[in-house]
This record gives structure tokens, sequence and C-alpha cells, in this order.
């Protein structure tokens, strides 16, 4: 029985946690929150409280760390901007019996260029949108006994996201036109578990369904659907955007998205 250790038991890490302890995993969850700890004991899910804060980490991270594989599912926003303390939890995976890390990232780093993006499109501090998440990923490589694969998703929907709430009512949205980068819970979850059971390492992938509406007519459908008013966008566009190839992922994994037209989603819903 392989030993899975998921930093990040929130929204898309505690769901992830019960798809692979059904899948006869032993799994670790981490939390900030004392209640979570009860709700992850009680999912058969063994539970740690562990808090990067600036500088330090808080709670076990030894014993978290005695796993086989890792999977960091945590927002750059909980990271300082000196960083110092994700350096030291790369620093003390790579140290641990962690052989595999798993990390979840964002399509977010690559800028908008108003063309389609692929893994090979070349990143750096000046020309990614996030930086934060951008040096993250590049702290990955300092590891010298830890394989990694790098997933990055587009813009999280599903279940308690309803992007039909993202934008209802607002008024003069921008880049109407633009086309969306948007991935369901559910393929996220199924991405995640391939990579695991395939075992494939050293990778980065974009993952994002196969359509790619537009903002003006994605969100417009996913209010009405669920009955608010939909968003005023503004006439014209700025050209400000970017269409993530998701052929990677699909190919090297094998992978067909559940939740593949989006047009389809905003229409209908979970």
């Amino acid at each position: 029985m392989k030993t899975v250790s998921i930093m990040g038991c929130g929204w898309l890490g505690l769901p992830l946690a019960e798809a692979l302890a059904e899948k006869k995993y032993q799994v670790k969850g981490s939390t900030t929150s004392d209640d979570k700890l009860k709700l992850l004991k009680k999912k058969g899910i063994e539970p740690f409280k562990i808090k990067l804060v600036e500088s330090s980490i808080e709670g076990d991270i030894n014993n978290f760390l005695e796993s086989e594989i890792l999977i960091l599912n945590i927002p750059p926003s909980s990271i300082s901007s000196e960083q110092k303390e994700f350096r030291e939890l790369i620093h003390l995976v790579d140290e641990s019996p962690v052989s595999q890390l798993l990390f979840v990232s964002s399509t977010s780093v690559y800028p908008n260029y108003c063309g389609e993006v692929v893994e090979s499109f070349g990143l750096n501090l000046q020309t990614t949108l996030n930086g934060k998440l951008f040096e993250m990923e590049a702290e990955l490589k300092n590891m010298k006994n830890t394989k990694f694969t790098i997933v990055r998703f587009g813009g999280l929907i599903g279940y308690e996201r309803d992007p039909g709430m993202f934008l209802a009512g607002r008024r003069k949205i921008s880049d109407p036109f633009a086309p969306v980068n948007l991935i369901h819970r559910d393929d996220c979850l199924g991405i995640l578990t391939s990579i695991l059971q395939k075992g494939v390492w050293g990778e980065v992938f974009n993952s994002c369904a196969d359509t790619h509406p537009t903002k003006k007519e994605f969100y417009t459908a996913a209010a009405k659907r669920i009955g608010l008013v939909p968003p005023e966008f503004e006439r014209s566009d700025k050209g400000d955007y970017k269409v993530i190839n998701n052929s990677k992922t699909k190919e090297m994994l094998d992978y067909s998205f559940i939740v593949s037209d989006l047009l389809d989603f905003a229409r209908k819903g979970n």
C-alpha cells in the first residue's frame, strides 16, 4: 500500500484524499484548521495540522513527510514574499522519505500573449503573470533526491464553485471575447490520480477543458442557469488573452475530459 501525503485538504485536496483512500492508498492530509482535523479523521485520512508561516513551518512536518508521495496543493497567497518557508519545506521534502512530488500549479503562470500556450512556452519572472507561483515551481528544480511533476490547472469550477456566481450582476467586464480556460474539479481529480497510477514523473502538464468559449458566452449562460442577472460586458476587447492547449495531458495520460464542453456545462451545471 502506497502512502500519499496531501498538503492542503481544501476544496480540491479533500476530495482528492477521499478518492485516493478509496483506491487503497494510505493517505495523510494537512490542514490549518482544528475543525478540519476531525473531518479528515472521520473520512479515514490521517490528519495533520501544518501551517507555513513566515520563515518557518508549524506542525509535525517530519511525520507528515513519512510518505512515498507528496502532493503539494497550497495557494501562493499562503506563502510570504520572501518564500523562506517554502524553500525550507522543499529542503525537508528532499531530505525525507518522499521520492515523488506532485505540485498543483496554475495556468495563471503564463502571460496573456494573444495565442495558444503549450508546456514548452518559455517562462521567466519578466514574462509570467504570477511571479510567486513561477518561483515556487522553480524551487522544485533544486531537489536532488525527489522526482516531481507539475500540473498547471486552468480556473477551477464545479460544485461549490459555480461559475454562474462569479460575475453575475457586475458591469463593464473587460475582454468579452477572450476565451476562457477552465477545468472542472472532477477532471482535476482524474488527472492527478492518473499521474499517480501511471507513475508519470519529470513532466509539466497543462490541464483545462477542451473548449474555450468566450468570457461573454460562458458567464452569461452560467448566470442565467441559476437565475441571476447576467454580467454586462464592454463592447470592445483589449486583446488580452491566452488559449491553453491540453493535448499533452490527453495524449501522455490517455485521458478524456469528463467536462470537455464548457458552454454545455455553463448551461446545465453540475
